[in-house]
């Protein structure tokens, strides 16, 4: 009998294999040795039950196909084994047509269910937290799959080659599928309709905050949803990729001290209630600094027609300058139109003489602050403050003479006129504020004078003074 056993296991095995080489699909049970019978073989011990297969697709999952409506039922917990290592003991792929899960699945293996294509909807459990890469490739009758948010990957290619799937229902949000998909070819199409069906509708999302580093940040979400809703704040700091969980943010609007490493942070609010939890638009943080003024406007003192330069200089976080005058005698200031650089300047005029400018210095966050004002001193005409006196002297003397003024740029030029002559003349040479010549008989009485020009070319004469030649 067991001669006859063994030419009958080798025959079987034969025959299934050929069928398989001609996709035609072939389904048993587990066969046992035969106690049936007495003193010979007995073919018919074999289970004739074609309608049904079963197997194990995880170390603790447990499978079974009936072949009568081709619906296949998963069992137990844990991950499901991959079909590339595992093929030869999960279901033919062509006999499946429904799915169904019981127990806690926690995630669907590498190409579980690709080439089920007659398979026309996958619905899967909350349980699961991960489905593999080509999950569900070529299921080309797949119509409609029905995802949960508990889902936190989602493998590269699942969807592909899935021609005739146009809905995609997911129990979570917009902004969680943005999340769960963020760089995965899943191999969907842009005629595939996808349905955020979650009883959570956020109403009121994060905005983006600009804010000063040190001031406290306010953040909001507002939802709606079944029972109490909870909530948990995440972030993620600029030129990082994993979110974190926000310790202590468990409240619809929450608050916290901004400190250097905001800049450029995001975060998003996690929202559940007794059945879904959905997350909401992520915001960004844009962090200014506080403004310092670290050099103030100082003091001017200039000549009318003489450019006069005004500077400030600040910290801060994208700073823009606007400048403010206010007249001597004037109550109000006024905006300085076109002077809105951090170093600025124009030319000064007779009416700037005790005038005062100062500097509005304003962050990207909109705050500002004002410098210092700094008092322009306006130089009037050039002051003679020693006049020139008249002088005894003898003929073949030299004799000085000597004006002494105020001014900018100062220049000298001195006249004379004789003794008799109404006219003056140019002292020719005589260009400097003290002066000196050899007296002359011609000299008695003769009168002599300065004119002193400014860098405005402003004049002032001098007083004359008389020459008195002694004998």
């Amino acid at each position: 009998m067991k001669t006859k056993y063994l030419k009958c296991m080798a025959a079987a095995a034969a025959l299934i294999l050929l069928f398989a080489l001609s996709g035609v699909s072939v389904y048993a049970d587990s066969v046992g040795d035969s106690t049936s019978g007495s003193g010979g073989d007995n073919d018919s011990d074999w289970n004739d039950d074609w309608n049904s297969a079963s197997g194990k697709c995880g170390d603790n999952i447990d499978w079974f196909l009936d072949n009568s409506d081709g619906s296949l039922t998963i069992n137990g917990s844990g991950s499901m084994w991959s079909r590339t290592t595992h093929g030869d003991k999960l279901w033919n792929t062509g006999a499946v047509k429904s799915v169904s899960f019981s127990g806690s699945i926690t995630s669907i293996g590498f190409e579980a269910f690709a080439g089920c294509n007659n398979l026309k909807l996958i619905t899967l459990p909350r349980s699961v937290k991960t489905i593999g890469d080509k999950a569900f490739m070529g299921c080309s009758s797949l119509r409609k799959a029905e995802l949960v948010n508990t889902v936190n990957r989602i493998g590269e290619n699942c969807f592909a080659d899935c021609g005739v799937l146009t809905d995609l229902y997911f129990t979570g949000s917009r902004q969680d599928w943005l999340f769960l998909v963020n760089g995965v070819q899943t191999g969907l199409t842009s005629d595939v309709f996808l349905h955020y069906n979650s009883t959570i509708d956020v109403t009121s999302q994060p905005v983006n905050v600009k804010a000063a580093l040190g001031t406290t940040v306010k953040f909001s979400v507002k939802a709606e949803g079944n029972g109490t809703l909870q909530y948990q704040w995440y972030y993620r700091k600029k030129g990082t990729s994993a979110w974190n969980i926000w310790k202590g943010h468990t409240t619809a609007t929450t608050s916290a001290v901004a400190n250097d490493t905001w800049n450029g942070m995001q975060l998003y609010c996690r929202i559940q209630d007794s059945i879904n939890y959905v997350s909401s638009d992520p915001c960004v943080v844009t962090l200014s600094y506080p403004i310092v003024i670290q050099t103030q406007p100082t003091d001017v003192t200039t000549s009318a027609g003489s450019t006069a330069k005004f500077s400030v200089k600040a910290q801060g976080s994208g700073l823009q300058y606007q400048w403010y005058y206010k007249k001597a005698g004037a109550g109000a200031w006024s905006l300085w139109r076109g002077h809105t650089t951090a170093t600025t300047s124009a030319v000064a005029n007779d009416t700037w003489d005790g005038m005062q400018v100062y500097c509005l210095v304003t962050d990207g966050s909109g705050a500002s602050l004002n410098s210092q004002p700094a008092t322009i001193k306006l130089n009037g005409m050039p002051k003679i403050t020693l006049q020139p006196s008249d002088v005894t002297t003898k003929a073949g003397e030299v004799t000085k003479f000597i004006v002494k003024a105020q001014g900018s740029n100062l220049k000298y030029q001195w006249y004379y006129k004789k003794a008799g002559v109404t006219a003056w003349s140019l002292w020719r040479g005589h260009i400097t504020a003290t002066t000196s010549a050899t007296a002359n008989a011609t000299w008695n009485g003769m009168q002599v004078y300065c004119v002193i020009t400014d860098g405005f070319g402003r004049k002032v004469s001098s007083k004359s003074s008389t020459v008195t030649i002694k004998k």
